[in-house]
């Protein structure tokens, strides 16, 4: 995804893009963003498998918390990634076609998608779970 964004030209100064080139780097990078999502939670939760396989048989180790944590991490992503794509319900291509007016009516307000980043707490979420590993 980056190798075809950066041929549209992505890390280049916004100025020396040509404008027919920014609804692809915008389409690409959005699609980029799934992935970006994903990878630091299947991360987090290999690592809680692994700790549960090392904790072993040992009563003295509480595993709960790992479980929850691991659940907590799939419900909050997954549901970001289905939110993220789903913000302009069938029409996600509008949010790459550089029409105001079009993101507008057609996608939910930008006020929800604050409020559902802050209701995900992904950075204070993230912390938390990364101080308890």
């Amino acid at each position: 995804m980056i190798t075809i964004q950066e041929k549209h030209g992505l890390g280049k100064h916004l100025f020396t893009i040509p404008l027919r080139n920014i609804p692809d780097i915008l389409h690409y990078g959005y699609a980029a963003l799934a992935p970006g999502f994903l990878a630091p939670m299947f991360g987090r939760l290999s690592f809680c498998i692994f700790l549960l396989f090392a904790s072993g048989e040992n009563r003295h180790v509480r595993k709960w918390p790992l479980y929850l944590f691991m659940v907590i991490q799939v419900v909050i992503n997954v549901a970001s990634v289905i939110f993220l794509f789903s913000v302009c319900k069938s029409k996600l291509y509008v949010i790459w076609t550089l029409q105001q007016n079009a993101v507008m009516q057609d996608c939910m307000p930008l006020i929800y998608q604050t409020y559902w980043q802050y209701a995900a707490g992904c950075k204070s979420y993230t912390m938390l779970c990364n101080q308890y590993l």
